[in-house]
């Protein structure tokens, strides 16, 4: 079924520029969100929901 579909195609390296581009993207996600980890701003935001603060009703 593949080998039909790319046998139509002239310009076969499209798919693998997308995977290419993909991989390249979600490396970059998993880098920023993991390896590049900054406590204090994660510390900050995972405290918001427990901080004591007085609403001021009127």
């Amino acid at each position: 079924m593949y080998k039909q579909f790319f046998a139509g195609m002239s310009f076969t390296a499209l798919p693998l520029f997308a995977m290419a581009l993909f991989l390249v993207f979600f490396a970059l996600v998993v880098l920023r969100t993991f390896a590049l980890r900054r406590k204090t701003d994660f510390d900050a935001v995972a405290a918001l929901p427990l901080q004591d603060h007085e609403e001021k009703r009127p």
